[in-house]
C-alpha cells in the first residue's frame, strides 16, 4: 500500500504511515473536507479541515419506495335495484309525469293559480329524471357502465349489482381508504385516510398521484 501523503510503502495492517503519521484507514468514500477560514459552523474551528467516511452501501430512496397515493375510479357503494332497478326508476316516474301533465292541463282550465305552476314543475322534473334513468339503464344494459364527461359514474358489477364510482386510493402506511376531501387548512382538496386521519397527501389531479403531508399547527399563548 502507497501512503496518500509521502507516497510511502507501508502495509495494509498499518494504522498510520511509520514516516509520515498519516492515517492509512483509506476506506472507499474517504473525502476531506476544507472548513474554510473562520468557519466554526460545523464546530470544526477555525482554518481546520475534516475527513468524514461516507459509506457507499447507503443509498438514497428510490422514487418506488416513497409513501406514494394512486387515486383511481374505483367502486364505492352499492345502487340499491341495480340495472332493473333502472328499468323500474323510468317506468314510474315516466307513468307519474303523464299523469301530472293530464292533472296539470285539467287544473289550468278550472283554475289558474301558483298550483298550476307547481304542477307544471313537477310533470318537467318527474319526465326529466325518466328520460335520465332509462338513458342510464341503456348504458349499464349495453357497456356495463356508465359515464358522465368521460368520466365513470356507475359501473355494473353483474347483471344484480351497480355501484356508484368514486375517486380515491389506498394509504401506503396502513392501507386505509384515502378519500379525497376539501381541506380548509391547505384551502385545496387533499387525501385523507379512513383509519388515521394524520395519514394525509397532496392530490395532484393531473397525474392522480399523492404524497404525504405534514401538518404544523401554530398555537399563540395570549
Amino acid at each position: 500500500m502507497i501512503c496518500r501523503k509521502c507516497s510511502g510503502e507501508i502495509k495494509e495492517d498499518f494504522s498510520f504511515c511509520p514516516y509520515c503519521q498519516e492515517p492509512v484507514n483509506q476506506r472507499d468514500g474517504f473525502n476531506t473536507i476544507n472548513a474554510g477560514h473562520d468557519n466554526v459552523n460545523i464546530g470544526l474551528g477555525i482554518n481546520s479541515k475534516q475527513e468524514f467516511y461516507i459509506d457507499n452501501r447507503i443509498v438514497a430512496p428510490s422514487p418506488a419506495n416513497e409513501l406514494i397515493v394512486d387515486y383511481e375510479d374505483l367502486p364505492d357503494r352499492k345502487v340499491w335495484g341495480g340495472v332493473k332497478g333502472y328499468k323500474l326508476k323510468f317506468e314510474v316516474s315516466g307513468a307519474l309525469s303523464v299523469i301530472s301533465a293530464v292533472i296539470t292541463i285539467v287544473t289550468y282550465f278550472i283554475r289558474e293559480n301558483s298550483f298550476v305552476l307547481f304542477l307544471l314543475m313537477a310533470t318537467f322534473g318527474l319526465a326529466a329524471y325518466a328520460l335520465d334513468s332509462r338513458n342510464k339503464h341503456r348504458k349499464l344494459m349495453n357497456d356495463g357502465v356508465y359515464k358522465e364527461n368521460n368520466r365513470p359514474i356507475l359501473f355494473e358489477d353483474d347483471e344484480e349489482n351497480v355501484y356508484s364510482i368514486k375517486k380515491y386510493g389506498f394509504c401506503p402506511i396502513c392501507d386505509g381508504r384515502v378519500n379525497i376531501i376539501q381541506d380548509e387548512r391547505f384551502k385545496r382538496k387533499v387525501g385523507k385516510c379512513e383509519n388515521n386521519s394524520d395519514h394525509l397527501y397532496s392530490y395532484d389531479h393531473t397525474i392522480n398521484k399523492g404524497f404525504p403531508l405534514e401538518v404544523v399547527e401554530f398555537y399563540s399563548h395570549k
